[in-house]
């Protein structure tokens, strides 16, 4: 393949150019790879995901208590799902965290000792990108509505309370079909597909612009979803 002129492309540009037709592959590959006689053995009406991520919070105060990086959280969803592509979600988990502040400007670590405890809700409006029986790739979006309950007790001073929010996320889920080779989940229990997932959420969590304590910020998530 040639490319017409002596333009020279920059590393960035080939980087996307690569990225670009990397997914445009796996996407194909998605469909082409498809098993397509094999049909579900039973109804698929409903989902059921576990997922362990790392929060990073964006709020500058926020930040003086927590690392930029992996304030491990651990969600559990579940719902109804509708042809295998459209569904609704509820969902809660925990965050547990304790230790010293760290300054948001410095990053040294001050005197100033915490200890959290975060309980996030959420219901979720989900499309998923499911158009072949067994697809290998499936991409999906959410978004919904966050409820999170909070108690944090910074140097012996001791706050409770609930945080509203909202949130936006995407991800990708990929089939693992060869765990379930005989059908065996499918006949006994009704669990038609398994996926593992990775995905990636921002949530605006601060009582919509409310004083008080703002956990807005990034989630990066890998976990396993059930489909049945």
């Amino acid at each position: 393949m040639t490319c017409a002129g002596n333009v020279k492309m920059g590393p960035i540009v080939k980087n996307r150019r690569i990225t670009f037709l990397l997914l445009i592959l796996a996407l194909y590959g998605s469909f082409c790879l498809s098993s397509a006689g094999a049909a579900e053995k039973s109804p698929q009406w409903w989902s059921a995901e576990l997922k362990m991520g790392f929060w990073m919070p964006t709020n500058n105060t926020t930040k003086q208590f927590f690392d930029k990086c992996c304030n491990i959280n651990v969600m559990l969803d579940g719902g109804f799902l509708y042809k295998g592509r459209y569904g609704v979600e509820v969902g809660a988990g925990f965050m547990i965290k304790d230790g010293n502040a760290v300054g948001v400007t410095t990053g040294s670590t001050s005197s100033d000792k915490f200890d959290l405890l975060t309980i996030p809700m959420e219901t979720n409006a989900v499309i998923r990108f499911d158009f072949v029986e067994n697809q290998i790739v499936v991409p999906y979006v959410k978004g919904g509505a966050d409820y999170v309950y909070y108690r944090e007790d910074v140097k012996g001073i001791v706050t409770s309370g609930l945080k509203t929010g909202l949130h936006a996320q995407g991800g990708l889920q990929f089939l693992v079909e060869a765990i379930d080779t005989d059908a065996t989940l499918e006949t006994d229990f009704g669990i038609n597909d398994i996926y593992f997932v990775i995905d990636a959420k921002y949530s605006w969590i601060n009582s919509f612009g409310k004083t008080g304590l703002d956990l807005s910020g990034m989630t990066y998530s890998a976990g396993i979803l059930f489909e049945f």
